[in-house]
């Protein structure tokens, strides 16, 4: 079973996501790097991930974008920066 904590901080803009897997360390580091692994389970149910639509440069400093699509032209893209890689 997965636990589950976000935190954010208003004045900096920065968000923090915790979460526990059952899974190898790796593997749950595979899934947030990897455009094709991301695009499987980012976002909610009803909205798609294309891998195309993905960019991460997961580095320190590197920029990350996504962007959800789903029926009737709704998109909505989301990006940051990495602030730490570990």
């Amino acid at each position: 079973m997965a636990a589950s904590a976000l935190t954010r901080e208003a004045r900096l803009g920065s968000y923090e996501i915790v979460r526990m897997f059952g899974a190898p360390r790796e593997e749950v580091f595979a899934a947030w790097v990897t455009p094709g692994r991301l695009a499987r389970w980012f976002g909610p149910r009803f909205t798609a991930a294309p891998v195309e639509r993905i960019v991460l440069d997961a580095r320190r400093g590197g920029a990350w974008q996504v962007t959800l699509t789903a029926e009737e032209g709704f998109e909505v893209t989301f990006d940051g920066a990495y602030r730490e890689v570990s």
